[in-house]
């Protein structure tokens, strides 16, 4: 330490305390015993795992935690009429058989099984800011800075081994019941409108007597840019079988 690494100096108690600027300061990914793990796709920066080295796509991050890889299933195939092995867009994966965009649905769906998956974005403009969700922050409405870059997740083996919590206390999964005060829903259809493409999960802050859900799905944005209209009532139709929404997380976190 030298006077160029020093930000104040205090004299308390015939004791000289200086605070010095550290350049060489642990990585606390790798430094600390972390519980999660940040996984990301970004052209400049690098943080925990860099998704790019590590997976040739986001995709390829899903198969890792279903334990599933497309290239090692079934595929259809066929004898056509010159008599040739033709391999049609289909895998089969435990007695069923799927479509492309199908399959793809399944490995994430099972991804999301073995592991808690929060999606990670990132505002970079004279510092960077993370938050959770895909769309843009709130301060780049446009999108111009703002983005997802990856994903921060934890495997349910761990969280069960370092948690001691049981499966039923830490991953409640009864997506039929009615939603309750303080419960993460997500939305079947994007709402609000001028949020599309953005954020579309809210915490339910008020069940009404008639069943319907009051939402706020300003996701934990500030006092400052907060707005009211954002705050909406969810109703449940008679064609459909559950609310309306698409999901309910409650012991992920928010």
């Amino acid at each position: 330490m030298t006077s160029q690494t020093l930000v104040e100096a205090e004299d308390y108690r015939g004791y000289r305390i200086e605070v010095h600027y550290d350049f060489d300061a642990e990585k606390p990914n790798v430094f600390c015993d972390m519980l999660s793990t940040f996984v990301h796709w970004h052209r400049r920066y690098h943080w925990d795992v860099d998704g790019t080295d590590k997976y040739e796509s986001p995709f390829n991050f899903f198969e890792d935690l279903a334990g599933v890889s497309i290239d090692d299933l079934q595929k259809r195939e066929r004898i056509n009429d010159h008599r040739w092995t033709v391999y049609e867009a289909k895998w089969k994966f435990r007695g069923c058989w799927y479509d492309y965009d199908a399959i793809r649905e399944k490995i994430v769906e099972l991804a999301h099984q073995n592991a808690v998956i929060l999606p990670v974005a990132m505002c970079d403009h004279s510092g960077y800011t993370f938050y959770e969700g895909t769309g843009s922050h709130a301060f780049d409405p446009g999108g111009w800075d703002s983005g997802q870059v990856g994903f921060l997740y934890v495997t349910k083996d761990r969280l069960r081994k370092e948690t001691a919590y049981n499966e039923q206390e830490l991953f409640l999964t009864d997506r039929n019941r009615r939603p309750r005060k303080g419960d993460n829903v997500k939305a079947a259809e994007r709402t609000p409108h001028d949020r599309r493409g953005k954020h579309d999960w809210g915490k339910v802050i008020r069940v009404r007597r008639n069943g319907s859900l009051v939402v706020d799905f300003n996701n934990g944005y500030s006092n400052s840019v907060r707005k009211t209209e954002h705050t909406l009532e969810l109703i449940r139709t008679r064609s459909q079988r559950s609310w309306l929404t698409a999901d309910v997380r409650c012991c992920e976190p928010s």
